[in-house]
């Protein structure tokens, strides 16, 4: 039984000399311990919070003395990814392993605390973690690569391909915008859409083939901007 084996090695670590607020472990354990008023029902935490780092102080109560108040806190379910742990004597919420909320945004937690009287009485809360997401995701091409091939007679304002990329975070974080990374005015490529279009009228024997190098920047606004590139290669002019 847990209240047995916590008792146990807490009476190992007791001091030998007598201790008047432990002398009542065999008293008449009357009351369950209770969570604080204050405890909340809903909290949100950061995907990219570090681990060791403290979530939320979970308190809670006792009105028995002794072994009979003493209190316990744990993760009793809801947890099955190992995500957190509660500190057992303290009742703080940490971090424990790293969080990912695209892999899981939502986790409903019991918490139980248990004092460590005979019989031992407990308490139970469930606490709703919602997970934010944090911009740990750069843009991605569904492409390794593109190419195309277009004459030298190819009208301006013709589209000749288009990019297209996802990105896995939410809100402005999953936002992307396209550009072109090169010193070229002849093609252009619409932000929104990656449309690459024909911008100036090309010219074989001038400029027989371009290596486009094409940039997709998601749109973080608190925190650093992510960007990956892709490069639009074999440009032959027919």
């Amino acid at each position: 039984m847990l209240a047995e084996k916590l008792l146990h090695g807490t009476k190992i670590q007791a001091p030998t000399e007598p201790d008047d607020n432990f002398m009542d472990i065999h008293s008449v354990n009357r009351y369950s311990p209770q969570f604080a008023e204050s405890f909340p029902s809903v909290i949100e935490v950061k995907e990219d919070l570090p681990v060791g780092a403290r979530v939320v102080h979970l308190s809670a109560s006792d009105t028995d003395s002794g072994f009979n108040g003493k209190l316990v806190y744990v993760i009793s379910g809801g947890d099955t990814e190992s995500r957190f742990i509660v500190d057992m004597n303290t009742g703080r919420l940490l971090v424990h392993t790293p969080l990912d909320r695209e892999t899981t945004d939502h986790y409903t937690l019991n918490v139980t605390v248990y004092d460590l009287g005979i019989p031992q009485k407990s308490s139970s809360r469930l606490l709703d973690v919602k997970i934010l997401d944090a911009n740990d995701n750069s843009p991605q091409f569904l492409q390794d690569s593109y190419s195309v091939e277009i004459s030298e007679n190819t009208p301006v304002g013709t589209d000749i391909v288009q990019v297209d990329s996802t990105d896995k975070d939410q809100g402005d974080n999953g936002v992307i915008r396209y550009s072109i990374v090169a010193d070229t005015d002849q093609f252009a490529i619409d932000e929104l859409t990656g449309v690459v279009t024909v911008k100036k009228q090309l010219d074989r024997e001038v400029h027989p083939v371009y290596i486009l190098k094409i940039a997709a920047r998601d749109q973080a606004v608190n925190e650093p901007q992510l960007v990956s590139t892709v490069l639009l290669k074999r440009v032959i002019f027919l």
